[in-house]
């Protein structure tokens, strides 16, 4: 399987370098990918969020190099595996089928005699998720209604490093299997709270008023238009940011993952909306001024994942070596305030490049 390991993320260019990954973390001798769930309510101001429950999708005969033509010892794609002839046996360790949850794969690595740090490792795969999608966030409309659910699947090295191996668009939703049910409606329940649609919404959508009570409702709607949005507005400033609701559900917020990238995305959601009126255009397609918001987006975002890896370090230090350390999580955010046109688009895009590779998922 090819694993893209490096891309260069300036719209300018389809660079895109692929390796092997030859040595993938095992599990009783077989290889295994984790589907994980992504959803980005909006692009504009751009938020995402990570699920904690996801699958471990296994292959269903054992990984072996010597035997390359082999697919169900390589690939660990569920439309695939569901036909081998070992997906009911019972694998080492792996048991019947070729699905774990997220749940008990991380408490098997965290009890095998490597003894993992899954924390850890789950706060690289959802750092690998964000710079996956900031690319993204200038090619799509400043249109509310463009939402989505991704579903990233990523394999783990020998080394406990992740990569990821495609991002897939509206994801398989099959209640196939024990750990289907475990995960999936779980997600999508919560996925309907974020984006606005809860049960009886969806219900209530799909029926016909008739033609009388749709009258009345627009006689009704039309008289107090104007104390609606009187009310309105007086609400507004009583709703929670982003960053104050936090995590909702099973999903966590990955970004904004403090107030100064909030800040950022916010100025760039402002950028976005003057300077691309029209529907279906996105913000890398237009003016000068979109261009460098985008790129001074991108910097401030990979400098504060580029910090933010800095403080965790230092953390682990400090806890190593018996010391308090009573660093605030959000120091960068006191920081002088970015002018969007402190730097021009070349300047930013050198930025941009160097914290990535600083970061270095």
């Amino acid at each position: 399987m090819l694993i893209c390991v490096a891309v260069n993320l300036f719209p300018c260019s389809a660079r895109f370098r692929f390796r092997y990954i030859a040595s993938p973390y095992l599990i009783g001798g077989f290889k295994f990918d984790l589907r994980v769930y992504v959803l980005v309510p909006t692009f504009c101001p751009f938020t995402a969020y990570v699920h904690t429950k996801g699958l471990a999708r296994f292959s269903t005969f054992k990984y072996d190099l010597s035997s390359l033509d082999n697919n169900y010892s390589h690939l660990t794609n569920t439309s695939l595996n569901k036909k081998s002839k070992a997906l009911a046996s019972n694998k080492d360790i792996v048991g019947s089928g070729s699905k774990w949850t997220f749940e008990r794969l991380f408490e098997y690595m965290s009890a095998s005699p490597r003894n993992v740090d899954t924390q850890a490792l789950w706060t690289r795969i959802k750092e690998m998720v964000l710079l996956t999608l900031l690319p993204v966030v200038e090619s799509v409309p400043s249109d509310r209604r463009c939402w989505e659910l991704f579903g990233f699947d990523v394999l783990v090295d020998a080394d406990l490093r992740p990569w990821v191996l495609e991002v897939n668009r509206s994801p398989a939703m099959a209640v196939t299997t024990p750990a289907d049910v475990a995960v999936k409606p779980h997600m999508l329940t919560d996925m309907f709270e974020i984006i606005g649609l809860d049960h009886a919404h969806i219900v209530n959508s799909s029926s016909s008023p008739s033609s009388s009570s749709s009258s009345s409702s627009s006689a009704s709607s039309s008289s107090s238009s104007s104390s609606a949005a009187s009310s309105a507005s007086a609400s507004s400033s009583s709703i929670p940011s982003v960053m104050e609701q936090g995590n909702i559900g099973g999903f966590e917020l990955i970004f904004p993952f403090n107030k100064r990238v909030e800040k950022a995305a916010a100025r760039l959601a402002a950028v976005h909306k003057k300077h691309n009126v029209a529907v279906g255009v996105g913000i890398g397609a237009t003016s000068k001024a979109s261009t460098k918001a985008i790129h001074r987006f991108q910097s401030v975002v990979i400098d504060s994942l580029h910090k933010r890896r800095q403080r965790q370090q230092q953390q682990l230090s400090h806890e190593a070596n018996g010391d308090v350390d009573e660093g605030d999580e959000n120091d960068n955010e006191n920081e002088k305030d970015e002018e969007w046109d402190e730097e021009e688009p070349e300047q930013a895009h050198s930025s941009f490049a160097t914290h990535t590779a600083a970061v270095g998922v």
